[in-house]
């Protein structure tokens, strides 16, 4: 028989217990059901229980629960709070900080700590929800992610994943399958703008993933079309500017300002650097409507066309 115990100190020993005889075939162990006199809340940050299968944050409670923190009333009140099982009136239940996910048969699923939450583009980000569907893709030992901050000060989450030895051309392809694979599967907050293929990930003396001993984040496509390189001028300026804004090298003409890591707040930003470049009007929407450099290009030449005509109309009206 095979336990896996789970327990913060503020609840004595063990809160929790998963019990088999055979290992599973997940990529985790489940931490298992409450034991007799302990109960388990999965609750959002408005303190409401979660549906089953979601990610919501574990507040344990039941006999074993400690009263407080010694000479600590404000660390005490901040995570030992009034119980909200009716059940247990008058008593309290603690702030595990631990993300789970809960099936419907009521077995935990410990995911990781709270506060490796990330706050991409506005949404919060659990890390460990990436990792575990990355760990489900054929191939993939191991997995790590994390945000990267750009020269910018833009947040990015980046990913990467233990294949063992692989050749330059098979770890791109595999990134970018990998990329598109999650989009099928994630919302797309968390798909990682990159996925980056390493023979395995550095682990400190604790077990957790040594950043510090992580490859740089370089600049690279990583997008699932083939590279088409500019064809004139227009497109050229455009490749050398969008490179600027995304830090990414090369880009094709058929690259997706978006799926390169590209967002609204950068768009707006882009086009006004198109407008001061090329002398034209563009609106928010453009990008939106021409994602890619060769469509945007063609756009771009329609303007400044119309421009010339303009300019020559303007021109002969000044002579008559």
């Amino acid at each position: 028989m095979f336990t896996n115990g789970y327990g913060p100190t503020e609840n004595t020993t063990f809160t929790t217990c998963w019990n088999s005889r055979t290992m599973g075939s997940e990529p985790r162990v489940p931490i298992g059901r409450p034991i007799d006199g302990t109960t388990a809340m999965v609750l959002d940050d408005g303190m409401q229980p979660v549906a089953p299968g979601e990610v919501g944050e574990l507040w344990v409670g039941g006999e074993g629960l400690a009263t407080g923190y010694l000479n600590k009333p404000v660390a005490t009140a901040e995570k030992f709070v009034a119980s909200l099982d009716s059940a247990q009136v008058g008593s309290r239940m603690y702030r595990t900080g631990d993300l789970v996910t809960q099936s419907a048969d009521g077995t935990l699923d410990f995911l990781g700590r709270a506060d490796r939450q990330l706050k991409i583009r506005g949404y919060r980000v659990e890390p460990s929800t990436v990792e575990m569907e990355l760990l489900r893709q054929p191939g993939v030992r191991q997995a790590a992610a994390l945000a990267h901050t750009d020269g910018a000060g833009d947040a990015r989450l980046v990913a990467y994943v233990a294949v063992g030895e692989m050749g330059s051309d098979e770890s791109a392809a595999l990134s970018a399958a990998l990329r598109e694979r999650l989009h099928e599967t994630l919302p797309v907050h968390l798909v990682p703008w990159a996925i980056f293929t390493v023979p395995d990930i550095p682990l400190n003396a604790n077990g957790k993933v040594n950043r510090s001993s992580l490859p740089a984040v370089k600049m690279a496509r990583n997008v699932w079309n083939e590279y088409v390189p500019p064809s004139d001028a227009i497109e050229r300026t455009l490749a050398a500017i969008w490179s600027d804004a995304l830090e990414v090298e090369p880009i094709g003409v058929t690259d997706d300002f978006f799926d390169l890591g590209g967002h609204s707040l950068m768009a707006s930003e882009l086009i006004a650097a198109l407008q001061k470049q090329f002398d034209v009007s563009l609106t928010a929407r453009t990008l939106f409507l021409h994602p890619t450099i060769e469509d945007l290009a063609q756009e771009l030449r329609q303007q400044l066309t119309l421009n010339t005509q303009d300019a020559r109309e303007d021109l002969a009206n000044v002579h008559q």
